[in-house]
């Protein structure tokens, strides 16, 4: 073979095991006496094509297209055989080089089209259709092509064209219509939707053959049109003559749900689900999602209850196991553990104590899973005795390294994880509970890497990218938080706080497009308009100021503010009035919307906020209370009060406030700050150690929590190994802390005589803060300490030029030791 033609077939086409398994096959003919060896190859590759042997068959084509590159029956042949196999992007080469030849034009431009939008090469494909139809105008299997090409390039008037062809040729085809419709709607031509949607309910009566499926998609797909024209009061009204009309369809259910979902009115969709619920009392998939609900609403007590009798009645392993994950999610450990000894008895038809007990009943996977469940109950010893029945390997190191992490173990657990990996490297939750340790380790960079193998693995599986993005921002890394952000919105696509999240870091790093994106996400489709202009109008008060952000609120939006929906837009407006010194102006505007809805637990926060902020603290008391009320969980009416009674000198009241508001909202560590701060100004450093500690140990990145703790104990003249691994992690998470980090490091590297290591911190935290002179001063007493008098001198020099500051007289009298004594 020459060097050409060796080089006119990529390597990935070449089979040299499949020219020896041939050479077998026409060996063993004899036997087999269904190929003639030696003969026609394009017969040959048939027959063992038809034998199912795809290999030795495309080696044999792959030979024949070298022999013969532009034998366009052969060409053909292996780009068939290849899409066939899988390889659809190979087998574009030799189908185009069919296509070459008038006589084989249309076939391997279809088989082309085919692959080309297979693989969602649309552009391509659509070529390959209209070189079709350029020889066979009528060939509606090219136009069929080339409208999913169309379809899939969201090429909407184009596939019109495409759809009105295929109407015209196949009346009876009812989808075609549906198609034009959704297309119609998608350019918002809603009058043309319309007038298809009546032509399509015309066709539907007038068959015989289809039942009331058919016509509870109808009304669906006329209530959506109602909605896509903005007319939700129709669009719910439809909804409700569907459910009417259509009670046992599937399709109108799942769409009433969806619907009263997205214009906020939960309660309605729950009904619907309770109702359906009732007529399937056996299907636990409808339990599991009212839980959602209700666990979503506050109702936790009802939801676990309904789970309770569920799986009391039922006593089947899938209504044990979904009770034991909600248990679970409520953090109620010991519930879900006696969840997991039912749904264990319920596989092994016998109770977990009994004599005829038999661990060989219960699949792997759910035994492994009791056994986590054993262990983050701190029962190792059960946990170990499921250990022993396991005979997966990967199960059982996974397992062993959950049991290590339980007991705190982390660097031991991470390792055997790190092992266990090799072997099963796409289970999220063991990577972002890999990730957990390496954080609380202080290996961020291995942390990284488990956290983004957990997201790739399943990003709805845990919050690992909710949990990246917060490590990437703690880091200084703004920038890099977006993308995996990104990632666990497509697993979790209805976490709110996540979206805010993602538009605010958009916004601060200059992304436009992402935070388009977001702010449009949280406005569109999760209808929370209010939010998405509060947010707005928070990023231009940092970017521009109150000014700019208040012209925005009462200038460029066209929301009405006083509308109870837009509540968190009030409360922006109300902000920026407040910070311009116009509270006492804003205040009836927020009394005008209490006064018209007193029973929505936001507006009372607001109202109570606000009269608080007017130093009005026993009225605004009263709304927070009447929020608190209405909402026992409301995050801002709890923030308020525990602030009230910390003022009012009620600090353990306040701390069950305090507690209470991070409980709601565990993400936001705001109140634990609030209360660190507390008891350490009411000098009980031990309480707010304590705290900051449980803080660090969850929340490994919030590095304000790790400086706090370094400082504390630096102050009560601690300069061990503990400080200094705090000062460290500060040092690693600095975005919150800012160059109080890598001061409070310099201060425990002086007060470890680690000198030079010292001057590096503190001249990073003057590099953060521009200098800020107490800052310069511990820089110049580690330069002295380090024996760059020179230096330590600039440094006092500069401190004291900046005015007065708590270290002044220290400065002073260090430089005066520093310069030299005056001749004479």
């Amino acid at each position: 073979m020459s060097e050409t033609s060796r080089t006119a077939v990529p390597e990935g086409h070449r089979n040299p095991r499949g020219s020896r398994l041939f050479a077998l096959i026409c060996a063993l003919i004899p036997l087999l006496g269904a190929i003639a060896c030696g003969t026609d190859p394009a017969e040959q590759a048939r027959e063992l094509i038809k034998a199912g042997e795809l290999d030795p068959a495309l080696e044999i084509l792959r030979e024949a297209v070298e022999k013969n590159p532009d034998d366009p029956q052969i060409n053909l042949m292996y780009g068939r055989a290849l899409i066939t196999n899988q390889q659809p992007s190979l087998a574009a080469w030799p189908l185009r080089r069919a296509a070459s030849h008038p006589d084989y034009a249309v076939p391997a431009n279809m088989a082309l089209a085919h692959s080309l939008v297979n693989t969602n090469n649309n552009h391509d494909a659509v070529r390959a259709a209209e070189r079709i139809l350029a020889i066979e105008p009528d060939n509606k299997e090219a136009v069929r092509l080339r409208l999913r090409a169309r379809q899939q390039n969201r090429d909407n008037p184009e596939a019109i064209e495409d759809l009105d062809l295929l109407i015209a040729a196949f009346p009876d085809e009812l989808n075609l219509r549906e198609q034009k419709f959704s297309a119609l709607v998608d350019l918002e031509r809603f009058d043309d939707a319309a007038s298809e949607l009546k032509a399509l309910r015309t066709a539907v009566e007038a068959r015989d053959d289809i039942g009331d499926h058919a016509f509870a998609l109808l009304c669906t797909r006329e209530a959506g049109l109602e909605r896509s024209r903005g007319e939700e009061e129709a669009a719910e009204a439809k909804i409700e003559a569907c459910l009417a009309d259509h009670p046992e369809s599937q399709a109108v259910f799942l769409t009433a749900v969806e619907f009263f979902d997205a214009v906020r009115k939960p309660e309605r969709a729950l009904e619907i689900l309770r109702t359906k619920a009732e007529e399937r009392p056996n299907d636990m998939e409808l339990f599991r999602a009212i839980s959602v609900r209700l666990a979503d609403m506050g109702e936790r007590d009802e939801a676990r209850k309904m789970l309770e009798d569920a799986a009391d009645r039922l006593q089947t392993p899938k209504s044990w196991l979904l009770l034991r994950n909600f248990l679970i999610d409520e953090d109620d450990l010991p519930g879900a553990k006696r969840a997991s000894d039912q749904l264990l008895g319920a596989f092994a038809r016998h109770p977990v104590d009994s004599a005829n007990f038999d661990y060989a009943r219960i699949p792997e996977q759910h035994l492994f899973e009791s056994a986590i469940v054993m262990a983050i109950n701190g029962d190792y010893e059960r946990a170990r005795e499921m250990q022993s029945k396991l005979t997966e390997k990967s199960l059982d190191g996974l397992l062993e390294a959950r049991l290590l992490y339980e007991q705190g173990q982390l660097a031991e657990a991470l390792d055997v994880w790190e092992e266990a990996f090799r072997a099963f490297p796409s289970n999220a939750g063991a990577r972002y509970l890999a990730g957990i340790a390496a954080l609380r380790l202080g290996e961020d960079g291995r942390a990284i890497e488990h956290l983004r193998n957990s997201l790739r693995a399943d990003s709805s599986a845990t919050d690992a990218g909710f949990v990246l993005a917060r490590v990437h921002t703690a880091r200084g890394e703004p920038k890099l938080a977006l993308d995996p952000l990104n990632y666990h919105m497509l697993g979790h696509p209805d976490d709110i706080q996540a979206l805010r999240v993602q538009a605010r870091l958009a916004a601060r790093v200059g992304n436009n497009e992402v935070l388009g994106a977001a702010r449009s996400g949280l406005a569109v489709n999760h209808n929370r308009v209010g939010e998405a202009v509060a947010d707005q109008a928070r990023d231009l008060d940092a970017l521009n100021g109150p000014e700019r952000a208040l012209e925005f609120l009462e200038k460029d939006v066209t929301i009405e503010l006083d509308d109870v929906a837009n509540i968190e837009a009030l409360a922006a407006w109300f902000e920026r009035m407040a910070r311009l010194g116009r509270a006492e102006e804003g205040l009836p505007r927020v009394e005008k919307v209490v006064e018209a809805h007193p029973d929505v637990a936001d507006v009372q926060a607001l109202h109570g906020v606000a009269l608080v902020l007017l130093e009005r603290p026993a009225d605004g008391r009263g709304a927070l209370e009447r929020a608190l009320a209405i909402d026992a969980e409301h995050k801002q009416a709890l923030m308020a009060r525990a602030q009230l009674d910390r003022e009012d000198g009620k600090l353990e009241a306040a701390s069950t406030g305090y507690e209470a508001a991070f409980d709601a909202d565990p993400r936001d560590p705001t109140p634990i700050y609030a209360l660190a701060e507390m008891w350490i100004g009411a000098g009980n450093h031990d309480r707010a150690t304590t705290r900051l500690r449980e803080l660090l140990i969850d929340q490994p990145w919030e590095g304000r929590a790790a400086q706090q703790l370094a400082a504390l104990r630096l102050e009560g003249g601690d300069h061990g190994d503990e400080t200094l691994r705090d000062a460290q992690q500060a040092s690693i998470f600095f975005a919150d802390p800012g160059p109080d980090a890598f001061e409070t490091l310099g201060r425990v590297q002086l007060a470890r005589e680690e000198t030079q290591a010292a001057v590096q911190s503190l001249r990073r935290a003057a590099s953060l803060s521009g200098g800020r002179p107490g800052g310069l001063y511990r820089i110049g007493s580690a330069l002295a300490d380090a024996g760059d008098q020179d230096a330590a001198i600039r440094s006092f020099e500069t401190a004291l030029a900046m005015g007065e500051f708590p270290e002044a007289e220290q400065t002073r009298a260090a430089l005066d030791a520093l310069r030299p004594a005056p001749e004479g």
